[in-house]
């Protein structure tokens, strides 16, 4: 049941992947690339349905501790972003599109939150789970949430313009206070 449960949602994935292929909005793709990680990982730590037993390391119970802490501050980050973004962002078509500019809150510490929160769970599970598999999920994963975020502020740029301009000199893109 859980393997049918996994296909249903990676196929979900494949059809928002293919949907944004068509529409040639690069950030899409690139996030349901590092959401397929995201899931792919939540359902080998969670059920084992891969039954992967390439460990690199041993089982570390305070990584899986930290692992879980930062697991558990993405879906945090992800789930006020989304209210966030339906409260001030005057979403037109589907919650994440966004028609005003939102700058307070996590949008005034980073430009992308919601890559942000995706990276940051990607990172929890594999800092729980590492093996040859998980290492591979989270280069892939990684890499996409932060292409998704560059992809996005092309996009932002060019829909809301001069302001975003400002906005991209008083914020950082991905990382907090870093990058």
């Amino acid at each position: 049941m859980i393997k049918i449960l996994y296909t249903i949602l990676i196929l979900l994935i494949l059809w928002w992947f293919i949907k944004s292929v068509k529409k040639q909005e690069k950030h899409e793709m690139a996030i349901s690339i590092a959401m397929f990680c995201l899931l792919t990982l939540w359902f080998e730590l969670v059920f084992g349905v891969f039954e992967f037993k390439y460990w690199i390391l041993p089982e570390i119970k305070t990584l899986k501790i930290i692992g879980s802490i930062v697991s558990s501050l993405g879906a945090v980050v992800f789930i006020v972003t989304v209210i966030t973004m339906k409260l001030l962002g005057k979403p037109g078509k589907g919650w994440e599109q966004t028609t005003v500019l939102i700058k307070t809150g996590l949008f005034s510490i980073i430009r992308h939150p919601l890559y942000f929160a995706v990276f940051l769970a990607i990172l929890g599970f594999f800092m729980m789970q590492i093996s040859t598999l998980s290492i591979a999920l989270f280069i892939v994963g990684s890499i996409c949430s932060f292409l998704a975020a560059k992809f996005e502020d092309k996009w932002d740029l060019e829909k809301f313009g001069e302001p975003y301009s400002e906005y991209i000199s008083k914020s950082k893109l991905f990382f907090p206070f870093f990058y």
